[in-house]
């Protein structure tokens, strides 16, 4: 009597296991591109942060009254 289940394969083909790696090293491509975009925009936020800070600072500074009181 005849076996009734068609012949499975086990395990993927080299090409089935390319195409994976191939669609894999595209995503972190894209990944890393991102990555880089984010960081760039985080450097100059907190660049412009820091910035602001001292202008503020140095706004405070130059418009305060002061007053001396001798020892």
């Amino acid at each position: 009597m005849a076996c009734s289940h068609p012949h499975h394969r086990i395990g993927w083909s080299f090409v089935e296991l390319m195409i994976v790696i191939c669609i894999l090293v595209a995503l972190l491509a894209i990944g890393f591109v991102v990555w880089g975009m984010l960081r760039s925009r985080a450097a100059i936020s907190s660049t412009h942060t820091l910035v602001s800070s001292v202008a503020t600072q140095l706004t405070t500074y130059s418009t305060k009254i002061w007053t001396w009181q001798e020892a």
